[in-house]
């Protein structure tokens, strides 16, 4: 595992505002990583559902509301993209 994979698998490890600012970082990336409508960036998209995935049994009720309430508005701008690989990917991983 490399070292940049680190940062998103043992994202659970993140204290709480660490982890939702991580989160609300890794969504504006995406949305800049977006931008470019013919050629568009996932990573960050994927990036954002590996932490989801990471982080959604082992966070309080509390910090997870925080961390979905950035990471569902999110993924409901991108599933109305312009570019249908993108949006369907919004909507798959939702």
């Amino acid at each position: 595992e490399s070292d940049i994979e680190k940062i998103f698998t043992r994202s659970n490890v993140l204290d709480e505002e660490s982890i939702v600012h991580f989160t609300n970082s890794l969504c504006k990336v995406s949305e800049e990583e977006l931008k470019d409508v013919d050629n568009p960036s996932i990573f960050s998209l994927q990036k954002l559902v590996e932490v989801a995935d990471t982080n959604m049994n082992d966070r309080t009720r509390y910090i997870w509301t925080s961390i979905w309430r950035t990471l569902g508005e999110h993924f409901s701008t991108v599933g109305s993209h312009s570019n249908q690989h993108v949006a369907e990917f919004a909507i798959d991983c939702d």
